[in-house]
């Protein structure tokens, strides 16, 4: 076999391959185990030197079940094994561990979709906090329900032989904070040449357990059983306690730049989410809201196309009107940035934007009502409004002090 190596093109081109994902794998349509040749990295235990070939992965139907509901017929690989004549010549698949159980992200992604109030859904690599180097995009799972302090994101990458590339990586997510970057094999489907990118089943598991399901992978069914969760409740009293809490936990993810345990509150009284609080919605039509149509009109929000990180849409709430100090007079603006696809949120800010009448593209805020707080840097005296990164914020009790009449 002509050997080539296995270079930064390739895992671009594999990288294409990986993120055009259909909802579910159809692996399973052959009702049996099926072994498929797929290109990728194999090390020379003797010479070290990395190449890409021809190697064989055996896939086996599987499962993924929640709470004794079948989400999802997929497949799982349960042995890969380097092909022709390199068994013999002393080569390994580099990043796989003999009796590794691997089963495809994406059709976990979008079996959980839509599932237990989660959003999951691929993402580029750029929107995330806490994102290093790696693939160029990442699977996220969104949710507010209540879940365990997930597992501190504190490096990754690409492992390395020889100072050569030799593994290709996928990224995980949690609201948006990078959690884990794990091994990836990406394989096509036989039957309709569609990628899936397979990735140890016990890095699943770590992930749904801290957000609070019941997880197990069964190696005899081939069945990833998840049960619950149990949702954080709404419209419940959150004691000082509590607050306290999630704060702490807010700031921590903060510093560290991962995820926090309690998502977003509504104030020191209130969970989120709130359905009458606009702001706060995780979805937008993107497709019939036009730029600078106002959502609400107190507290006022509106919608602003295109104007954020990565030609992201903004859903802005306007807090108060004054200057920064240097002249530049406008809105102080509370704001989250939306994928203008999707109109899923991806992300909260966690500070003030100072908005001209040139951002605003056409929408009048109502200045009779909106508090001037007059000169002063928006830092000193808006600062940040909340704790935490991506959906896991929690308010700042003080930000709204003289500021905003309408959040408590």
């Amino acid at each position: 076999m002509k050997m080539k190596k296995w270079t930064k093109a390739t895992l671009g081109a594999l990288a294409a391959l990986a993120v055009s994902a259909a909802p579910l794998s159809t692996y399973a349509d052959s009702g049996g185990a099926v072994q498929v040749t797929f290109e990728g990295p194999m090390k020379n235990i003797a010479s070290i030197d990395i190449v890409a070939g021809d190697e064989l992965a055996t896939l086996v139907p599987a499962q993924i079940t929640l709470n004794g509901k079948v989400l999802a017929n997929t497949y799982a690989v349960t042995n890969v094994q380097v092909s022709g004549t390199e068994a013999a010549d002393n080569y390994e698949v580099v990043g796989y561990t003999p009796g590794e159980v691997m089963i495809p992200l994406n059709a976990v992604s979008a079996a959980l979709n839509g599932q237990a109030g989660i959003q999951s859904y691929a993402v580029h690599e750029n929107d995330l906090v806490g994102f290093g180097v790696g693939p160029n995009t990442t699977w996220t799972f969104n949710t507010l329900l209540y879940r365990q302090p997930l597992p501190m994101y504190e490096g990754g990458g690409y492992a390395t032989t020889a100072g050569k590339s030799a593994t290709f990586g996928a990224s995980i997510a949690v609201n948006l904070n990078l959690l884990d970057e794990v091994t990836m094999f990406p394989i096509r489907d036989p039957s309709t040449g569609q990628t899936d990118q397979f990735v140890n089943v016990d890095h699943l598991l770590t992930l749904f357990k801290a957000m609070g399901f019941g997880a197990t992978y069964d190696t005899t069914t081939n069945t990833l059983a998840l049960t619950g969760p149990t949702p954080r409740p709404t419209y419940t009293k959150v004691t000082p306690q509590l607050y306290k809490e999630a704060v702490a936990q807010a700031q921590e993810a903060q510093a560290h730049h991962t995820t926090g345990m309690f998502g977003m509150l509504a104030n020191n009284a209130q969970w989120y989410p709130d359905p009458k609080n606009v702001f706060f919605n995780r979805h937008f039509d993107v497709q019939h809201l036009k730029p600078g149509q106002v959502l609400q009109k107190w507290p006022w929000v509106v919608f602003l196309k295109g104007t954020g990180m990565g030609g992201s849409d903004v859903v802005a709430e306007l807090v108060a009107r004054g200057n920064n100090g240097t002249g530049f007079y406008g809105f102080y603006m509370i704001y989250e940035l939306v994928d203008h696809n999707s109109g899923n949120v991806e992300w909260i800010a966690p500070n003030y934007w100072l908005a001209g009448n040139s951002d605003m593209q056409g929408a009048k805020p109502p200045l009779s009502r909106v508090p001037n707080i007059g000169t002063a840097p928006i830092y000193d005296r808006a600062g940040a409004w909340a704790y935490g990164y991506g959906l896991d914020v929690v308010p700042n009790l003080s930000w709204h002090t003289g500021t905003n009449p309408v959040n408590p």
